[in-house]
């Protein structure tokens, strides 16, 4: 049976939007933060030139890139629900690329259902596949 998913989220634009509306608060809180400590520097350096040194070595040492990655979470995320009636099934799920139609991925799972039972199962893919 094909079945197309609808997308519950858009993650990949959440986060455009995210970055956008962060991005001037992120860059002044850093030169802020870069700011402050040259100004300790200076001003410990003009009363003594070791400790100065010391201050702007820790300083350099204490600042860290930004490592957060967007690509480490979802694109997007799709949901459907398919009702099974009680018992042992093997659900097959494939995942057909549209730029690719033959490029597809494939994961069985198996789903013994009791009566009045909800079962969610994620399934979690490399490759966007959507239209």
């Amino acid at each position: 049976m094909f079945k197309e998913f609808p997308v519950v989220e858009d993650i990949n634009a959440i986060s455009f939007q995210i970055l956008h509306q962060r991005m001037l608060l992120e860059f002044s809180q850093s030169l802020l933060r870069v700011a402050l400590k040259k100004v300790a520097e200076y001003q410990l350096r003009k009363q003594n030139d070791i400790l100065g040194d010391i201050l702007g070595i820790v300083n350099f040492a204490t600042e860290k890139a930004d490592t957060r990655n967007w690509q480490t979470i979802p694109y997007s995320i799709y949901y459907t629900r398919i009702k099974l009636p009680e018992g042992a099934h093997q659900v097959s799920f494939k995942a057909y690329a549209s730029q690719t139609p033959n490029a597809k991925q494939h994961q069985d799972c198996y789903l013994d259902i009791n009566p009045n039972q909800t079962i969610f199962h994620t399934v979690s893919l490399l490759a966007y596949a959507s239209n």
